[in-house]
């Protein structure tokens, strides 16, 4: 439409050159996998552990902390279902790449809810009757590589006026940024592609698992509180940065066009570097916000019957979360939206969880 009716030749998903991590990053050589348990909180989001001692268990390294240092939560509430500090696993998928995850404790909560979208209700009580680990962080570009190194996340090309921006879009590709425009077909296949080379049980979470995980033993929107809430420490959501438009040869009499939160500023403009705002209670970082996220669950109404087409391989998938471009009430813990499995969007992307009774 553009190159015939514009004159505009630009193809707004065209595939740039991938970024690709150096050879030693995704070689085919198979380590054994690296595990590592800790009880306390990583000093700072650079996932530096405390000190360790080594227990050597067959192939299987177990790190155990040497010291446990209370865990710090931003908001001032701590889960009662969280007798201890969290568990944390760290497993190298090639040198130099880890990937962390938390263990959820199992437990009942109250789904959905009764003051949002219609496809929200009815609220419903579930129980968790069993404990998971799930991914600390949204996959990032650097991990994703480890299995698709060709994969591209591209670019955010919606702002307008971008003349004169070299590449005409904000990177989206950069190695800690969450991985994009990954369908839920190829989320899957990394979750197959991650069991078969750690041995474990890896997929991506069920829409239950996902909305006790964000919820982390809360009843409010958002873990962190309302929809009126100061969002700006906690997540990455549509805010004053969003909302603006930067380009110094864009007229000042161009008005902002993306609906935003405008009472807030996060700093960011499109995706931020995963562990870039705070975690939930539980641990777990950009639950809200910065990409929405795939579940393994086909979207059906509410209440969900057992199973809830987690098992399917058909059907639209529901995606949870939110992303840069929404405003809070459509990145809380009850919203719900869908895509065709085979979709890629360029705002969403997923993280996985591992639900082997081992660990």
């Amino acid at each position: 439409m553009h190159s015939r009716y514009a004159g505009i030749d630009e193809d707004p998903e065209a595939v740039y050159p991938a970024a690709v991590l150096p050879a030693a990053v995704h070689s085919s050589a198979d380590p054994s996998p690296i595990i590592r348990v800790a009880g306390a909180e990583p000093r700072g989001t650079s996932g530096e552990f405390p000190a360790v001692r080594l227990l050597r268990t067959g192939s299987v390294r177990l790190q155990e902390p040497a010291l446990q240092a209370p865990r710090v939560v931003p908001t001032g509430h701590l889960s009662p279902k969280l007798s201890s500090p969290p568990q944390y696993m760290s497993i190298t998928l090639v040198d130099g790449v880890t990937l962390e995850l938390v263990r959820v404790p199992s437990g009942p909560f109250v789904m959905g809810t009764e003051h949002g979208y219609a496809n929200e209700r009815p609220a419903h009580p579930v129980v968790i009757g069993n404990a998971f680990w799930m991914g600390r962080f949204e996959i990032t570009n650097r991990q994703y590589a480890c299995f698709d190194p060709e994969h591209d996340s591209g670019l955010e090309t919606g702002e307008v006026y971008q003349f004169g921006d070299y590449e005409r879009g904000h990177h989206l590709r950069r190695p800690e940024q969450p991985v994009v425009r990954v369908s839920w077909n190829q989320a899957m296949a990394f979750c197959d592609w991650l069991s078969k080379n750690t041995g474990m049980r890896f997929t991506l979470p069920t829409e239950v698992q996902w909305e006790y995980a964000c919820r982390s033993d809360g009843t409010s929107p958002l873990w962190y509180g309302t929809l009126d809430d100061e969002f700006s420490r906690s997540a990455n959501l549509s805010d004053a940065t969003h909302h603006t438009v930067d380009y110094p040869h864009v007229p000042a009499a161009v008005p902002p066009w993306r609906p935003a939160d405008t009472r807030f500023d996060d700093g960011w403009r499109v995706s931020a570097p995963v562990g870039t705002f705070q975690p939930n209670p539980w641990g777990l970082f950009d639950m809200h916000g910065n990409v929405a996220e795939w579940t393994r669950s086909t979207y059906h109404p509410y209440p969900l019957i057992a199973g809830d087409g987690q098992d399917d391989r058909t059907g639209r998938k529901t995606v949870r979360g939110g992303s840069w471009l929404d405003r809070p009430r459509r990145a809380r813990s009850a919203f719900r939206m869908h895509y065709e499995p085979s979709q890629a969007v360029h705002d969403v992307g997923f993280r996985v969880v591992c639900e082997d009774a081992m660990l």
